[in-house]
C-alpha cells in the first residue's frame, strides 16, 4: 500500500467510524490479491464486503490505477459471489466501482467512465454522508428479504 492508498485508508476509517466493523487485510504472501479490507455495516440486515482501496493524484481525465495481476485474478474468482468493490480515491473524488470491473482498471481509464460505471461516485470529504447507505445497499443480500410466499 502506497503512501496515498495509505492516507486514503485513514480518512475512510476516520470518516466510517461507527458505521462499520472493519477488518485490514495485507499478507501478500498469504493470500495474494485479497482486497484490502473487509467490513460489515451496522445495523439492518447488511452483509459484510471487500474493498481494495486505490489513490491516486490524476493531472488529466485519464487515470490509472495499479491493480496487481492478484487482485484482478481475486475480484474475477469472487467478486461475482460477494459484495467486492474497488473504492478509488483521485483528488478529492471517490468512485466505488464493482470488482466484477476490474479489467477496466487494468490500462488507463478516462474519468467520465469511471462515473458512468460508478456504484456511488463522492466528494472525498463527504464519505461519511453518503457512503454508508450506499454500502448498506450493495451488501444486503435477496436472502435477508422476506419471502412472500
Amino acid at each position: 500500500m502506497n503512501k496515498l492508498e495509505l492516507e486514503f485508508r485513514q480518512h475512510l476509517q476516520k470518516q466510517m467510524s461507527g458505521f462499520w466493523q472493519l477488518t485490514l487485510h495485507e499478507n501478500k504472501l498469504v493470500n495474494p490479491g485479497v482486497p484490502d479490507l473487509s467490513f460489515v455495516m451496522f445495523g439492518g440486515e447488511c452483509e459484510t464486503g471487500w474493498l481494495e482501496l486505490k489513490a491516486i493524484k490524476a493531472e488529466s481525465h485519464m487515470l490509472k490505477f495499479k491493480v496487481e495481476s492478484s487482485q484482478h485474478s481475486w475480484m474475477r474468482l469472487n467478486a461475482g459471489m460477494v459484495p467486492a468493490y474497488f473504492l478509488l480515491s483521485v483528488n478529492s473524488e471517490v468512485f466505488m466501482v464493482p470488482g466484477t470491473l476490474h479489467t477496466m482498471l487494468a490500462n488507463p481509464v478516462d474519468r467520465q467512465d469511471l462515473i458512468d460505471v460508478s456504484t456511488a461516485h463522492m466528494h472525498r470529504d463527504r464519505i461519511r454522508e453518503f457512503l454508508p447507505s450506499v454500502l448498506s445497499i450493495a451488501t444486503t443480500r435477496a436472502r435477508n428479504v422476506k419471502s412472500r410466499l
